[in-house]
């Protein structure tokens, strides 16, 4: 380990995978954001896939996500791993390479070699409606993969509030303790703006310096919960310029 060139990482049980809870302080951290401002629109809906790889063909926790935009796959394409949506047939709907960010300079994972730490790995493709499965394979052997299950019985409902600081955002309609990450437009939701990755609870405080544009903003909450994605889209609100 070299102090000044690689960053150090608290692990339960290294070096084989980190906690979900340092896993959300990475995906979170300023420094490994490529892109934080407006994402086009232009995509379509996309199956983002986002988590843990322990080796070349080794992944740890992935979470998905669906939703209208396009946030580019950070890192370098991983030889050997693909990821694939699958309808109920098994018929490919769509592919793509998985990319994984190296948290160390010793850890090289488009080398061919197994990283000697953990990565993030991300994938992105095109959603389907008639989507039943996605799945990560490494040489054509399946490594990671998760089936779609019943929708939910009923939608959450998101709430914005202007408040003193900038916006108050309630949610109802979700389980207790999921994960839920938020976004913002500001031109009706032709493209969105990301406001927080991983926070729990049924409230969100936005302060109003983190708001572009001074005039009616939507807001936005997405729940992964394996296959699916569960969304909410608040009703318009008028919020005033940071002085």
């Amino acid at each position: 380990h070299r102090p000044a060139g690689a960053n150090d990482l608290m692990q339960y049980c290294g070096p084989r995978w980190i906690s979900p809870y340092h896993h959300r302080l990475l995906v979170n951290a300023p420094i490994l954001q490529v892109e934080t401002g407006a994402v086009a629109p232009a995509y379509g809906p996309v199956l983002h896939l986002g988590g843990i790889l322990n080796g070349a063909g080794d992944v740890g926790e992935v979470d998905m996500l669906r939703y209208s935009g396009r946030k580019e796959p950070a890192g370098a394409a991983v030889p050997g791993l693909t990821a694939v949506l699958l309808d109920s047939k098994g018929s490919v709907l769509a592919s793509g390479p998985v990319y994984a960010t190296s948290l160390s300079e010793d850890s090289n994972p488009a080398s061919g070699r197994d990283p000697k730490c953990p990565c993030i790995l991300e994938a992105v493709m095109d959603d389907h409606s008639g989507a039943a499965r996605a799945r990560i394979s490494y040489h054509g052997k399946t490594v990671w993969e998760s089936q779609a299950a019943m929708p939910a019985a009923s939608q959450p409902v998101l709430t914005a509030i202007p408040s003193p600081e900038g916006v108050r955002l309630t949610w109802t309609g979700l389980m207790s303790g999921s994960e839920v990450w938020v976004r913002y437009s500001d031109d009706q939701g032709r493209t969105w703006s990301m406001l927080d990755v991983g926070t729990f609870g049924g409230s969100y405080a936005v302060d109003r310096a983190r708001l572009r544009g001074g005039g009616a903003l939507i807001f936005e909450i997405l729940s992964p919960s394996g296959f699916t994605t569960t969304r909410a889209v608040s009703q318009p609100i008028e919020v005033g310029r940071a002085r």
